[in-house]
């Protein structure tokens, strides 16, 4: 029987779906979420007019949810109508379990009918404007039949503007948009301008992912508390622990519980860095994610050079940092591609004073280690691709932000200290990561190596550099000398 000219024309598109967006891949499923996605059901008229007294600031009565969720009932006890853009507020909910089930409050995703509440923002349109909010464990175990109160953390958006926030009660390691059944208890909510007058920049969401060396967290986010202040610029910063084992996880308790723009994401084990980096950017408010390795340190003034760079050029998808090793030579400036398509870190190991180091240039890809990009080309891409493991995650990301017709660039001005490769198994997959991107980007990759050796006047045999032994494991030994340099000070308490 010969094949219709529609049959055909859907078999091609599914042929070039499967090419562009492999099955099982992160920017896959969120093809597929997007494409499938139900469209929102209009509002209850109580919740119309709920919004509508809210928007006019009379204080609206707070809408119950009577649906019953995975045999869940979810009731508001208390709850802001206005809140500050940026800030912190709570919502008190009151959660009775109708299944027969008796649910854990241990957040482990190993175990079964552990539960935890979530939250996420819609504009007034309809809109997702940040994926996933903080997690809230139940404050005890819960039998069938039983309720329980719990009082959640939400951080508003960093816009002002009339806002749904949705909460919902999920199983522990499944998204609200995965969980079957999924019915958000809604609370209308207006956020008002921030009332700490801002220079005209985006807001950013700083993703630190983090695997032991608690001494070198510590350092980094106290460095990026010094280096941005909050009155030039709005920003949060979401550390995702990969299943630290040593006293990392005492460290981020005590860090995002005195500080309003903090929040950590626990995983269970660890998960890789292109998993961290997702977690992390699911959780983001920003207009722009900043991937920030917990072994750098930035300087003062950092990321308000990128910021000022991406939103004064045309089309710029991603800026990178100039990473600097301890002793100031360069250990990032750009990464480049030799002739067998393998990327490197271009005058790694140069003193910083060379004239290429002082100038803001395009690349094909910038290392990950310190990393800007706009919050929804990241989603428009899928991510980062969980296949790598630890490395060339970030130069496929820049590879796939290229391909949309965006730049890619090196902030010459923006000064990150990096010890380089400090984590435990950094390089066990080098070489399988590097045949996985030359496979899917060795046709598209431009050899430019030798054409910025030639445009800077730089012979190729004198820009092989290999680090001193003394980077790979020694970065605790340097961090108060480092510090002092930058901060004219000792590296104070947390």
């Amino acid at each position: 029987m010969k094949e219709s000219v529609g049959w055909k024309l859907v078999m091609k598109y599914r042929r070039i779906k499967n090419l562009l967006l492999p099955p099982g891949t992160t920017r896959r499923r969120l093809y597929d979420r997007l494409l499938t996605r139900p469209k929102n059901s209009p509002p209850a008229s109580d919740f119309q007019a709920a919004a509508l007294s809210t928007i006019r600031g009379s204080g609206a009565a707070l809408p119950v949810s009577e649906d019953d969720f995975c045999g869940a009932r979810l009731v508001v006890l208390s709850a802001p109508s206005l809140l500050e853009a940026g800030k912190m507020g709570a919502v008190k909910v009151g959660v009775t379990n109708l299944s027969p089930y008796k649910w854990l409050a241990t957040g482990r995703e190993s175990e079964r009918r552990s539960v935890r509440l979530s939250y996420h923002w819609r504009d007034d349109l309809g809109n997702i404007v940040q994926w996933e909010g903080e997690r809230t464990r139940l404050p005890d175990d819960l039998e069938p039949q039983k309720s329980a109160n719990t009082e959640m953390r939400i951080f508003a958006p960093f816009d002002a503007g009339t806002y749904t926030l949705e909460l919902t009660l999920v199983q522990e390691g499944v998204a609200w948009f995965d969980q079957k059944g999924s019915a958000p208890l809604r609370i209308p909510m207006r956020v008002e301008p921030s009332a700490i007058h801002l220079p005209p920049l985006r807001s950013c969401s700083i993703v630190v992912p983090v695997f032991n060396r608690a001494a070198l967290t510590k350092s980094c986010l106290l460095g990026i508390e010094r280096s941005i202040y909050a009155d030039q610029l709005q920003h949060e910063v979401i550390v995702v622990d990969n299943g630290s084992t040593d006293e990392t996880s005492r460290l981020l308790r005590s860090w995002a519980g005195s500080r309003s723009n903090a929040r950590v994401v626990p995983l269970e084990r660890n998960l890789g860095f292109a998993r961290a980096c997702n977690e992390g950017a699911r959780r983001a408010r920003g207009h722009y994610l900043v991937f920030l390795n917990n072994d750098t340190l930035p300087t003062p003034g950092w990321l308000e050079r990128m910021l000022r760079l991406a939103e004064g050029k045309p089309r710029v998808g991603i800026v990178g940092s100039k990473l600097l090793y301890p002793d100031g030579r360069i250990q990032h400036l750009g990464i480049v591609f030799g002739e067998n398509k393998n990327p490197s870190h271009i005058y790694r190991g140069f003193s910083s004073n060379i004239r290429p180091a002082e100038v803001s240039r395009e690349y094909q890809a910038v290392t990950g280690a310190c990393l800007m990009v706009r919050r929804d080309l990241y989603e428009m891409v899928g991510g980062m691709d969980e296949r790598y493991e630890n490395s060339c995650e970030d130069v496929d990301l820049c590879l796939k932000i290229r391909e949309l017709g965006f730049g890619v660039w090196v902030c010459a001005d923006s000064v990150v200290y990096h010890f380089e490769s400090m984590t435990e198994g950094r390089l066990a997959h080098d070489f399988r990561n590097t045949a996985l991107l030359k496979a899917r980007w060795g046709h598209k990759i431009e050899f430019d190596m030798d054409r910025w050796h030639a445009l800077d006047h730089f012979e190729k045999e004198l820009t092989c550099f290999e680090p001193p032994e003394r980077y790979d494991r020694g970065g605790d030994r340097f961090l108060g000398a480092l510090w002092k340099r930058v901060y004219s000070c000792d590296i104070p308490e947390l």
